[in-house]
């Protein structure tokens, strides 16, 4: 059990639960990524329990995770690139938008979610049927 966002006791199958049916509405809209703070916020989770979780989901194939480089000046914060592995741009130097050129560190990447196109054709899907009531014996 964790202490939630307001302090009370939560189970992991609890804060499983909550993510899964979030990433079901994000997977049912036309979100195309999400941060993992979207999820803390949307179901009250401590972010390193979401972040875990979310990377069970990219494990199973329901998520994929990419990096997204942000210009560290103050005053941009724009977005630099996206890439899938941080191997390939760690220690590089790259130029912004705004003119600064950027040595890319781990302190300048955030994490970001996207949804599998399959999968979201499938919650789709799945969303007008009817719930099948299972029968145990």
């Amino acid at each position: 059990m964790h202490l939630g966002g307001g302090g009370l006791m939560v189970a992991k199958w609890e804060i499983k639960e909550k993510i899964d049916d979030a990433v079901r509405v994000i997977a049912y809209s036309a979100v195309k990524y999400f941060y993992p703070t979207a999820i803390t916020k949307a179901t009250n989770t401590p972010l390193p329990d979401a972040f875990e979780y979310l990377l069970t989901l990219v494990q199973s194939g329901v998520l994929s995770i990419k990096w997204e480089i942000r210009c560290p000046n103050l005053d941009c914060l724009q977005t630099i690139k996206t890439v899938d592995s941080l191997d390939e741009v760690i220690e590089e130097y790259m130029e912004c938008d705004c003119g600064k050129e950027v040595l890319l560190t781990r302190d300048i990447v955030f994490p970001i979610f996207e949804i599998n196109p399959d999968y979201k054709e499938y919650v789709k899907k799945n969303k007008s049927k009817k719930k099948k009531k299972i029968t145990f014996y």
